[in-house]
């Protein structure tokens, strides 16, 4: 590789060959340390890229083969209530891409939750909702997901209210986990082994919840499939058949057993699997 360059021959031997340093860079090993000219080009190429790219955090490099992707760590110098909103929304925004769980302050997540809850009261406010109402059974669902104590759930049926979004009366909700449990769960705390963040390992009380009888189960969920008219039989499963999958998962000491009902057309773990 050549640069080219034309000089006097007395400057040809304080003369840095630009081409020279190139081949240098492109053949050094990638095992020994960079030199401080490969630091410096290296974080300018990176900054141009991120500069250039649509979220300024993720940045693409060409290969032979497959692209190399890069992102931008944030590490924040302050927490979140010490910085001004646009830099909480950076934050959030870097979050959100899922490439660095640093970026919310360990010590301001509180800040940073008000300051996304802001956002969706935002948006609520700008859609000038008349009147909307979650279906039946659905607002015992968010409960589960979230796992939230009943006077939380008053709360968020409060702060809903509040933008025109309605739910099913408490009774209602609580007669639908009556049904849900039909003597026929069991719940307890109990005191298990669990890992901690050293990797060593720490003892805790953790929700166990028993299923008496699996059969009774089995129906309950068909029962319930079946009034939502989830349930279906194709040329697979043969219309006199109702298909069970029967699982196991071993982790942390423990031994969960699992079912699925297979006559369903969207077999997704979340709402099939129990």
């Amino acid at each position: 590789m050549q640069c080219n360059t034309t000089m006097p021959i007395r400057d040809m031997e304080n003369h840095i060959c630009i081409a020279d340093e190139a081949s240098k860079i492109l053949t050094h090993p990638l095992e020994e340390p960079l030199t401080p000219m490969m630091e410096a080009i290296g974080s300018r190429i990176i900054k141009s890229k991120l500069a250039q790219s649509a979220d300024g955090v993720t940045a693409s490099f060409q290969t032979r083969g497959q692209p190399i992707q890069v992102m931008y760590l944030f590490k924040p110098r302050n927490s979140s209530s010490e910085v001004l909103p646009p830099t909480v929304k950076k934050k959030k925004r870097v979050s959100d891409l899922g490439k660095d769980e640093g970026a919310l302050s360990k010590d301001c997540t509180d800040v940073q939750f008000r300051h996304e809850v802001k956002q969706l009261e935002d948006s609520l406010d700008g859609m000038h909702l008349t009147r909307v109402t979650i279906p039946k059974g659905q607002f015992l669902t968010v409960q589960a997901d979230i796992c939230t104590s009943w006077k939380k759930a008053r709360e968020h049926k409060r702060w809903l209210k509040q933008f025109g979004i309605s739910t099913e009366c408490e009774s209602s909700v609580r007669a639908q986990q009556a049904d849900i449990i039909d003597d026929n769960i069991s719940a307890r705390w109990l005191p298990l082994v669990h890992k901690d963040e050293d990797g060593g390992t720490i003892i805790k009380k953790t929700p166990w919840v028993i299923v008496k009888s699996l059969q009774a189960k089995v129906f309950q969920q068909l029962k319930g499939l079946g009034s939502l008219k989830l349930l279906e039989w194709n040329a697979a499963i043969p219309h006199d058949e109702v298909w069970l999958k029967i699982g196991g998962d071993i982790g942390g000491g423990n031994f969960k057993k699992v079912f699925q009902i297979g006559n369903v057309q969207h077999q997704t773990p979340h709402t099939t699997l129990l």
